[in-house]
């Protein structure tokens, strides 16, 4: 939902089982965030696997400030059965409360939202208030599961300092958005600089990240 959101992407490369794309600044992104970047994002099928690489580079000359998220979306239910029948689970334990947002930017709200310290259930009200977003998971990967047979798929990360999920209301689809940064917070001074979860970038500077999708059936979680 940044400055990407609607640029147009030229493809670099491709083959049977890939494709990689690339974005970078121009007049129109300055106009909005004062920074010389260049963008890849490249699609990687792995099996029964989906691999997303993102590359973040600082074309400028000076230190550049940055996020960068992604929302996957699934299909609900993708097995059978009803989107009731269907669950999120965390590979680790958890202790977390979720964030609210709203207004374009998060609150300092908070409330419990899992039934046990693993689980969270696809419920028709569970994203009534908006996307559950996360602090600081323990866990590295997600798996959206059901109660009537083993198929499942799984959102792995490299761990990540935000995660949310969401879908509007009615949606036939969820999502598992690995974010390396946040919204604002409704206290927010607007300097960006100080931007909760904000990263820097040296000049000429590379950073990388990514996750994986896997559609699994059978086996453990």
């Amino acid at each position: 939902h940044g400055v990407v959101r609607k640029a147009e992407w030229k493809l670099i490369s491709s083959s049977a089982d890939s494709a990689a794309f690339e974005t970078a600044s121009n007049d129109e992104t300055r106009e909005q965030y004062p920074f010389d970047f260049a963008l890849r994002a490249s699609f990687t099928l792995q099996d029964a696997s989906l691999a997303v690489g993102y590359e973040v580079k600082n074309s400028g000359s000076d230190e550049m400030f940055f996020s960068i998220g992604s929302h996957p979306a699934i299909n609900v239910p993708f097995a059978g059965g009803y989107p009731e029948h269907y669950y999120f689970h965390f590979n680790r334990p958890e202790n977390m409360v979720r964030y609210f947002f709203k207004g374009g930017v998060h609150l300092n709200e908070t409330a419990p939202i899992f039934e046990n310290n693993r689980q969270i259930s696809v419920t028709p009200t569970l994203f009534d208030k908006g996307p559950i977003i996360f602090k600081n998971p323990a866990s590295d990967s997600v798996t959206i599961m059901n109660s009537r047979n083993t198929k499942r798929i799984r959102v792995r990360t490299e761990g990540v300092p935000f995660l949310a999920l969401w879908a509007p209301p009615g949606a036939p689809f969820a999502c598992i958005e690995p974010w390396h940064g946040v919204m604002d917070n409704v206290d927010c001074d607007g300097e960006f600089t100080t931007k909760e979860g904000i990263m820097s970038l040296a000049a000429g500077g590379t950073y990388k990240t990514g996750y994986w999708i896997d559609i699994l059936d059978g086996g453990g979680v």
